[in-house]
């Protein structure tokens, strides 16, 4: 049992109401619901693309590993300069591999960058198109109160309502 003091806060509080997930919802179209869900399959996207940098990362670290193994490993079988000719496995051109690995940073990159874009602009214009619908509705309310509401409410409450 709380003491009467604490009693008398509590009482103050304003309660909250649980929302259903339609009721969140109200506001929003089926393009701006089409707009949500691309933006945020493009937020997965581009949230997948850091763990693909460490996959390529890896990859590249593991040619180096190769690429120095097979530098320093020596070969008593055959003499250095008929490697190429008779050896059954090539070296490995390690320009060619870091060439492909560029590839795949410059590619994840730019894949970063249009779906961040994609991202921020389809959730940006869906809240621009709810709250437009949102503010509408508002002043659709306002304009039928009864004159009596004006005079209790203050000159710039309706502004500060509808901007906010």
């Amino acid at each position: 049992q709380l003491p009467d003091s604490a009693n008398t806060l509590f009482r103050w509080l304003p309660t909250t109401v649980p929302q259903t997930f339609e009721k969140a919802f109200r506001f929003s179209s089926s393009m701006e619901i089409l707009m949500m869900t691309v933006g945020s399959f493009c937020a997965i996207l581009h949230g997948a693309a850091q763990p693909a940098m460490l996959l390529v990362f890896g990859a590249m670290a593991d040619t180096f590993i190769e690429y120095d193994i097979e530098m320093t490993e020596e070969n008593f079988l055959v003499p250095p300069i008929f490697i190429t000719f008779f050896s059954p496995r090539r070296l490995l051109d390690i320009e060619q591999e870091m060439t492909k690995f560029a590839g795949y940073y410059a590619g994840i990159g730019c894949a970063v960058l249009v779906l961040g874009y994609l991202q921020i602009c389809f959730w940006v214009m869906a809240a621009a198109r709810q709250m437009q619908k949102i503010r509408r509705a508002y002043f659709r309310k306002v304009m039928r109160m009864d004159i009596g509401w004006f005079d209790c409410t203050s000159v710039g409450e309706l502004n500060t309502r509808i901007s906010e």
